[in-house]
């Protein structure tokens, strides 16, 4: 892993601090979307609404001071998650269980296929992951101090 721009320990502190944060947003990630599984298999679509839009909160916290821009390998299964989303989205508001419980199914096993693919290729390096569990090349500012990191 290559590292550069980096200077003084308030940057490093303030780097630190944005991977304890976009790890406390991949893990919340982590139990809402077994909370809408959860719901789901229950069959409570008013519990599964909720932990969707519980879901979808979490994916658009924002990483506190910190900027980054973030380019991912997996374009393709992205944009199938994307699609996934939506789907699941729409059987939820058009109040399908059915549906619902079919693109959940979908939605998880194009995020296993990503995380499957991800520890494959790099399975000897370390990169941070996304919100969304994807493996992403990262170059992030913080306090205006270019940080990039790539493996």
């Amino acid at each position: 892993m290559e590292i550069s721009g980096i200077t003084g320990s308030s940057t490093t502190s303030q780097a630190q601090s944005v991977w304890q944060t976009r790890m406390q947003q991949y893990q919340q990630f982590q139990q809402n979307l077994q909370g809408l599984g959860a719901a789901l298999r229950s069959g409570s679509l008013t519990d599964a609404q909720q932990s969707f839009q519980a879901l979808l909160q979490g994916l658009s916290t924002p990483v506190g001071a910190a900027s980054s821009s973030s380019s991912t390998s997996t374009g393709a299964q992205q944009g199938s998650l994307a699609q996934d989303m939506k789907a699941l989205d729409t059987a939820l508001q058009a109040g399908n269980l059915t549906d619902a419980q079919q693109a959940f199914q979908t939605l998880t096993k194009d995020l296993q296929s990503m995380q499957q693919a991800h520890h494959h290729h790099h399975h000897h390096k370390t990169q941070a992951a996304g919100a969304d569990g994807t493996a992403t090349q990262t170059s992030t500012t913080v306090a205006g101090t270019a940080v990039n990191a790539s493996a």
